[in-house]
């Protein structure tokens, strides 16, 4: 497994970084230490549904909280509109959509 090429990017941002992440938290711990992502993040989150009740918006709450943060003082990165960014949304978080290489919107489109 291979960090995405923009990961030498975020690692030389200067300011506090979350990882949150949702799944079964051995493979999600799994992932995490094969990208060797541990050093560059100040925290990672991994929210297990089979575990708990907690959801991303609770991390994104929990994070303001616990680190003095102001809503305006966060951006959200993600790659699921339906998770992760709507989560930032409903708090007043600014977003960025991450969105691979190719994106088609129906399956017939890899035929063109």
């Amino acid at each position: 497994m291979e960090p995405v090429e923009s990961c030498n990017y975020i690692r030389e941002l200067k300011f506090k970084k979350f990882l949150v992440t949702t799944g079964f938290t051995k493979m999600q711990n799994s992932k995490i230490k094969q990208l060797d992502l541990e050093k560059d993040f100040d925290k990672i989150f991994v929210i297990n549904p089979g575990l708990t009740t907690l959801t991303k918006k609770d991390i994104f709450e929990k994070i303001l909280d616990d680190y003095g943060l102001k809503t305006q003082d966060v951006l959200v990165v993600g790659d699921d509109i339906n998770s992760e960014i709507k989560a930032a949304q409903e708090l007043g978080i600014e977003t960025v959509l991450y969105v691979s290489t190719w994106n088609i919107q129906r399956i017939k489109n890899l035929l063109l």
